[in-house]
């Protein structure tokens, strides 16, 4: 009769093996952070559902995007894009004492680039029906560590960068877009995986030993 420790003993290596694999398969989430001072534009305000007849020529803002990218074969590399026509994503953007908040499906890409032989720059863009939000992150090369926008990382502490707003209309006859951008005087970027926790893998080891125990168990019952 099989021993049902040596069993899942034989049974934990390859359970080991196949979840670096799994992880790769996760979705993974892409969260950008700024603030800084932005740039008034009245008629963007006015796509955001915000105020638009407020005067000030600046006003201080914070910009929170996160994205959700399905999983892909090969992680991109250094200056590939990775892009995501269907993705769950979060927009919170706060300027003065307004806020705009989504919380939906959108197409967003990501890219980790090296614009200056001195600074790498990580840019995450977010695109709505007719809104277009985009922040990139510049630090010194080797900041943002190896790998490409996918790779897993968490950054923070950045202070420079920039963000700009794209309001398309849906009038034929006017311009091609409205912008609205700043200075980013703080910048944040942060790539995990979206699921499972690092829980979930010890509740999977977990479940798959009291099985194979419950497996050898019943096997003995029938000898």
């Amino acid at each position: 009769m099989a021993n049902p420790i040596t069993f899942c003993r034989n049974l934990l290596p390859g359970i080991l093996l196949a979840l670096p694999l799994a992880t790769v398969a996760d979705p993974l989430t892409v969260t950008t952070r700024s603030s800084g001072i932005a740039d008034v534009n009245p008629t963007v305000l006015y796509y955001l559902g915000l105020d638009d007849t407020i005067e000030a020529a600046e006003l201080p803002y914070e910009l929170t995007m996160r994205s959700t990218f399905d999983p892909v074969a090969d992680l991109p590399g250094r200056g590939e894009w990775v892009t995501d026509q269907s993705s769950q994503v979060l927009v919170e953007f706060r300027i003065g004492s307004m806020t705009y908040h989504y919380t939906g499906l959108g197409s967003t890409s990501a890219n980790v680039y090296t614009p200056f032989d001195t600074a790498d720059a990580y840019r995450h863009e977010v695109e709505l029906d007719n809104l277009h939000f985009l922040q990139t992150g510049y630090a010194p090369t080797g900041t943002l560590g190896p790998g490409g926008a996918l790779t897993m990382r968490d950054v923070g502490g950045i202070t420079t960068g920039v963000f700009g707003i794209n309001a398309f209309p849906s009038n034929p006859d006017a311009p091609g877009f409205w912008p609205m951008g700043g200075k980013a005087t703080s910048f944040s970027v942060q790539v995990m995986s979206a699921i499972p926790e690092p829980a979930s893998y010890a509740l999977l080891v977990a479940g798959l030993f009291v099985l194979g125990r419950r497996r050898v168990q019943a096997l003995a019952r029938t000898c």
